[in-house]
């Protein structure tokens, strides 16, 4: 009984935290950060097989990267 009313007030606050404008914040920056290095390291996959070393391909899959990141995070939260 005692361990399940810990687990049920430590579940009560991190609710707390989470549903807070802080801790949306908090969580929308974790899903950008998620899907901007998740998408950065297909950027980097494609490196290491030897695409994409020219300066303008550079410059686009970066762009590239940044802006599907926003899109997945806006498409995730709204």
């Amino acid at each position: 009984q005692r361990q399940m009313c810990i687990r049920d007030r430590s579940y009560a606050l991190f609710m707390t935290c989470v549903q807070s404008t802080a801790g949306q914040v908090v969580m929308v920056g974790f899903t950008a950060a998620f899907f901007f290095y998740f998408l950065a390291e297909l950027r980097y996959l494609g490196w290491a097989f030897g695409y994409g070393f020219s300066l303008p391909v550079m410059n686009t899959t970066g762009w590239l990267v940044t802006l599907l990141a926003t899109a997945l995070t806006v498409l995730v939260w709204m």
